[in-house]
């Protein structure tokens, strides 16, 4: 837990330093199965932002983007934490 929040706060730092707040920010995911496709969709559906999907050459895994208008670092970190917690997807 303790290498979860030194992440996060990483993160924080580096965010910080690389773009202006408020500002469009990149999400991008790698998901497996149909239903953390599906509730990653439903996470990122109330920012309204744009959404690019690529499927693997087998069809077994998703790449799902999505650009979207954040507010603050903590806003994109909130994201993040809620996305761990699908079962299934690995975030870049």
């Amino acid at each position: 837990m303790n290498t979860n929040i030194e992440f996060y706060e990483r993160l924080k730092t580096q965010l910080e330093e690389s773009q202006d707040w408020p500002g469009n920010y990149m999400f991008k995911f790698i998901v497996k199965q149909k239903e953390s496709k599906a509730q990653i969709i439903a996470l990122m559906e109330p920012y309204k932002g744009r959404l690019s999907e690529k499927l693997s050459q087998k069809g077994t895994y998703a790449s799902l983007t999505f650009e979207v208008g954040m507010q603050s670092p903590e806003e994109v970190i909130s994201i993040y934490k809620q996305a761990e917690k699908i079962e299934g997807i690995l975030m870049l």
